[in-house]
C-alpha cells in the first residue's frame, strides 16, 4: 500500500496488462489447487475483455450485458473471435484504494497495489459459488 496526501491525491497509474496477468496467475493457482488444468493466456480475449471493462467504466454500468443488449458471446462474434467451447465471463467491481481520509480540504488515500487488487478480485470470485 502507498499513502498519498493532499499535494497529490491523484490515482497512481495502473499497469492494466500486468494486473490482467496477475489475475490470470492467481486464477491458475486456484485451478491447480483443485487439480484443474490452467487457463492459457489469450491476448485476443484479453483485448475483448479489456474493452468491455473500459466500456463499463466509461458509461457507468456493471453487467455482463451492455446497455444495447450485447452479451459476452456477441462481443466475441463482433471481434471475429471463434471459440468452439462454451464461454464464460467473470466480472468484479473493485477499489483502487482501501481508505480515504478527509481532513478539511485535504484528502489522503491508501492506494491498493496491483497484487492487492488482483488478490481481492480472485478472492471475490472464489467466495461466489457462481464464479468457481
Amino acid at each position: 500500500m502507498c499513502a498519498v496526501t493532499a499535494a497529490d491525491a491523484r490515482q497512481p497509474p495502473i499497469a492494466v496488462s500486468e494486473l490482467e496477468q496477475r489475475i490470470n496467475a492467481l486464477v491458475n493457482g486456484e485451478r491447480r489447487a483443485r487439480s484443474l488444468k490452467p487457463l492459457d493466456w489469450d491476448q485476443d480475449l484479453s483485448k475483448i475483455a479489456r474493452a468491455h471493462s473500459q466500456d463499463m467504466a466509461n458509461r457507468g454500468f456493471f453487467n455482463h450485458v451492455n446497455p444495447e443488449g450485447e452479451t459476452p458471446r456477441d462481443r466475441l462474434r463482433r471481434a471475429g473471435y471463434s471459440c468452439p467451447k462454451t464461454t464464460g465471463e467473470n466480472i468484479f467491481q473493485n477499489n483502487l484504494y482501501s481508505r480515504v481520509t478527509i481532513s478539511g480540504d485535504r484528502k489522503s488515500y491508501d492506494w491498493n497495489s496491483l497484487g492487492q487488487i488482483a488478490g481481492s478480485t480472485v478472492g471475490g470470485w472464489m467466495h461466489s459459488s457462481g464464479h468457481r
